[in-house]
């Protein structure tokens, strides 16, 4: 109830603070508490010390109280609308789940622009830009799953991220015309009017082509989807089955474009450093997930036994990166999550 509460609260201070800023203040009250909104003050001075706190509506009852030392908030009354009587009518669980699939939204939007930002301006090369989305998209999705309720119906909350991500995918890929020739607006299929990849492409695709994104990257979301909605948080599978292929894969990519000089006999695009990494990466983040959900007592402790089993499904897990066919982010997680389930 209490994370709900703070949800709730989150998104009352948010919408008041748009209305003040475009000074067309819409009042709006919670149930049982005084019709309240935030507006920006100068700090002024406080004989109360700095442990000290007060509510800035004395004469009924505070959203909640601040310390007054700060002097950067105050709360005045407004007028009523029924603005959040819909969102303040769903069941508690409902209300979490609902902030914990914006929460999930905002941090991928948070993640993509950074990396796609920082290739742009020339920072990092487009290569890792895409890698680095890979090997963080999935463990950052895993780790707000322990933020939803323990509802039966939460995880169908958690998946509708990735499903509203493949619905984008699929309309950013089938975006491609038969042929390169311009359309009417003069801007080649996929393009933005800037004439580059439009940003989803640009960012996941790897020669900006919006066909690309219904092969790799579009698994990719499907496996994230899978792992959501079959394993939840109830199994370590799904955490080890997305660290694999995620964390595991991307950076075999990126340390074995770097430093992959000696090659494996058999492959001219495999090399021992990239396969090193792979194997050390997977069973980093695999350990590092499984410690966070058993933190929030989603699942077991991390015994030496299971970091060892972990160990071996990662070893394993990077010989098949090594098989020249197939799609890494399909035989990954496929293959983790058949050892995860027989060896954890």
């Amino acid at each position: 109830m209490a994370n709900t509460y703070a949800v709730l609260v989150f998104m009352h201070s948010l919408l008041l603070f748009v209305s003040v800023s475009s000074n067309t203040v819409k009042p709006f009250s919670f149930p049982g508490i005084r019709k309240t909104a935030f507006v920006a003050q100068q700090p002024r001075p406080s004989r109360l010390s700095p442990l000290s706190s007060r509510s800035y509506a004395p004469s009924s009852p505070a959203l909640f109280t601040i310390p007054h030392t700060s002097g950067i908030v105050s709360i005045r009354k407004v007028s009523n609308v029924r603005f959040l009587t819909p969102l303040l009518a769903l069941p508690p669980a409902t209300a979490q789940d609902l902030g914990g699939a914006a929460l999930v939204g905002m941090a991928s939007a948070v993640w993509l622009k950074l990396w796609t930002s920082l290739a742009i301006s020339g920072a990092i090369d487009s290569k890792d830009s895409r890698k680095l989305i890979h090997c963080g998209s999935g463990p950052l999705f895993l780790l707000c799953w322990p933020f939803f309720s323990a509802e039966g119906t939460a995880r169908l909350f958690a998946a509708g991220v990735p499903l509203l991500q493949i619905v984008a995918m699929i309309a950013s890929g089938l975006a491609k015309a038969p042929s390169p020739a311009k359309n009417d607006s003069g801007i080649r299929a996929g393009e933005s009017a800037m004439g580059k990849p439009s940003g989803l492409v640009a960012a996941i695709s790897r020669s900006g082509n919006p066909a690309e994104v219904l092969r790799g990257p579009l698994i990719y979301v499907v496996i994230l989807l899978l792992a959501t909605v079959v394993f939840w948080r109830e199994s370590v599978v799904g955490l080890v089955a997305v660290a694999q292929m995620a964390a595991g894969d991307g950076m075999a990519d990126i340390v074995g474009r770097r430093w992959g000089a000696q090659k494996w006999s058999f492959s001219s695009t495999k090399s021992y450093a990239g396969s090193s990494a792979f194997a050390l990466s997977g069973f980093v983040v695999s350990v590092a997930l499984i410690a966070w959900f058993n933190f929030w007592g989603l699942v077991p402790a991390l015994t030496a036994g299971v970091a060892c089993k972990v160990a071996l499904i990662s070893i394993l897990c990077a010989a098949v990166e090594l098989v020249p066919w197939g799609d890494d982010n399909i035989f990954v997680p496929m293959v983790a999550s058949a050892l995860a389930s027989w060896l954890l």
